[in-house]
């Protein structure tokens, strides 16, 4: 039970640096985590080295976890961000009052793949 907590922690902490601190730094913290678990490995039988080789191992996999799906999968709709195209939607809620206009949640299709958005 205790290593699977160690190994959560690590990723956790991966997919919160991931969503919030370094997008653009992500696949060097990847090889950073990878050369913590490996010399995590190379000292198993000291101090409290299973447990960092747990956290080593969650971090690595939660950031390459959360590299791939940010590259396959949100890297088309990012790119989208911003522009000004014609898009087709399918609105999935009633329309909202704001303080600016109306809001409304919709799903969007963008290079085949389905978005859900709030559109304003």
């Amino acid at each position: 039970m205790r290593k699977l907590m160690w190994f959560t922690i690590g990723f956790t902490a991966a997919c919160a640096l991931g969503a919030y601190a370094f997008s653009r730094w992500l696949w060097f913290g990847v090889c950073i985590s990878f050369g913590f678990f490996i010399v995590a490995l190379i000292f198993r039988k000291r101090w409290k080295m299973r447990q960092v080789a747990a956290v080593a191992l969650g971090l690595f996999l939660g950031l390459c976890w959360f590299g791939t799906y940010r590259y396959f999968y949100l890297s088309p709709a990012s790119e989208a961000d911003g522009s000004k195209r014609s898009i087709t939607a399918e609105i999935t809620d009633y329309s909202v009052l704001t303080d600016y206009g109306q809001s409304v949640k919709a799903n969007i299709m963008i290079e085949q793949r389905t978005y859900r958005a709030v559109l304003t």
